[in-house]
């Protein structure tokens, strides 16, 4: 982190700095940097810096702003990261970001129409993520059917008001999908049902849990367990451990009831 520009002596290919770095100046000097990780920062401090860059890739990290209009002059911009902000009640802001190859936003507080996202059509990432501690929370995902060129997608402790999963289908170029357990296990098994060739370890009837679990002993200690287990697709589903693996059978037969029902219409 970069607290005082008069400390460089040559021009970085990447930076990251405060809000509240000293002799920010000394940026407009050394445009562009191809790289920006801008954190803690004001609205004035934001647009003060925004101005100063012009980067290809640019992360704003809790910056306290709901205003990117600045955003429009990086003509180089193609990777765009918000994280932890909770102004943000419109993405309206990203309409004119057509040039954007990769979007992640992270931790908005605020419900989200993502309307806005379908004039992105040349995206070829996306993650919306809601963070750790809270959850991010959307209209729908139907505006998504329009990112024809999206190939990797992250929808991470994120929720829909309608839960369909169903406007992925019409991604065409979607290969690989990364999503939470939160919706009915009918939403998953109608995507894996359109769309089977999408890699997704969410789109089965459970996924294999490979991580460490620990007990605890009656004297205190903590006991590992290097079984595993199993992660019973869809909400308010199951944990399943190794040794009760035969309980799967229902959630298998199931799932394929469903998947066989949806591709009968």
């Amino acid at each position: 982190m970069i607290d005082d520009f008069a400390l460089l002596d040559h021009r970085p290919d990447e930076v990251s700095i405060p809000g509240n770095v000293r002799n920010a100046e000394r940026l407009a000097q050394w445009s562009p940097i191809d790289n920006v990780y801008l954190s803690s920062a004001s609205q004035s401090q934001f647009e003060n810096i925004a101005g100063l860059i012009d980067p290809v890739s640019l992360t704003l990290d809790m910056v306290k702003t709901d205003h990117f209009a600045a955003l429009c002059d990086m003509k180089r911009l193609t990777t765009l990261v918000i994280d932890s902000n909770a102004r943000i009640a419109s993405l309206d802001f990203l309409l004119p970001l057509t040039g954007l190859k990769h979007l992640e936003l992270r931790a908005i507080k605020n419900t989200l129409d993502l309307q806005p996202l379908s004039r992105l059509t040349g995206l070829e990432t996306l993650i919306l993520d809601g963070g750790f501690s809270r959850t991010m929370n959307a209209i729908s995902l139907e505006p998504l059917a329009s990112l024809k060129g999206v190939s990797a997608l992250e929808l991470i402790a994120i929720r829909f008001k309608d839960q369909s999963l169903a406007p992925l289908a019409k991604m065409s170029s979607l290969v690989r999908l990364q999503i939470s357990n939160y919706f009915p296990t009918e939403s998953y098994a109608e995507l894996f049902a359109l769309r089977p060739d999408i890699e997704c370890d969410r789109l089965a009837p459970y996924m294999v849990d490979k991580a460490t679990h620990y007990t605890m002993s009656e004297s205190g200690q903590l006991i590992a367990d290097d079984n595993g287990g199993y992660f019973v697709t869809g909400k308010r589903k199951p944990f399943v451990r190794v040794e009760e693996a035969h309980k799967l059978t229902r959630y298998v037969e199931e799932w394929d009831r469903l998947v066989a029902a949806i591709q009968q219409k």
